[in-house]
């Protein structure tokens, strides 16, 4: 039986692979270089909702109950100032936001380059936890 961890992922990939381009992009290790436009953040922006995810199930396995992606980039009416919007449910959490963000930091260290890249394109993201 496989474990709830890699259910949930295998979930949120299956919504993320809508086009072949995109397939292809999960494959990368480093960023791509893509046309600037819209559609290409798209592509970026799913990428690095998957590695934030891919690393939060690593870290924390069977601890992560559920991860959802919602708003605008969900729904794909997303523009360059909206927001990347990811909810994470963990079996226990700190109270203190501090603590939460240490919990996720290797995760967000993980998308670093993909934040980078997508700031030179104009959308910036940031973290709270």
């Amino acid at each position: 039986m496989r474990s709830l961890g890699l259910l949930i992922r295998d979930l949120l990939i299956a919504l993320m692979l809508r086009t072949a381009q995109f397939h292809e992009l999960l494959t990368y290790k480093s960023v791509p270089e893509l046309p600037n436009s819209m559609s290409s953040v798209k592509d970026l922006v799913w990428l690095l909702v998957r590695r934030f995810v891919d690393v939060l199930l690593r870290e924390f396995g069977e601890d992560v109950v559920s991860v959802a992606v919602f708003g605008s980039i969900a729904r794909g009416d997303f523009t360059c100032t909206s927001d990347v919007d990811v909810l994470i449910v963990m079996r226990s959490v700190p109270r203190s936001r501090f603590r939460r963000y240490e919990l996720v930091s290797r995760a967000v260290d993980a998308v670093e380059d993909l934040r980078c890249e997508l700031a030179r394109r104009g959308m910036y993201t940031g973290v709270s936890p």
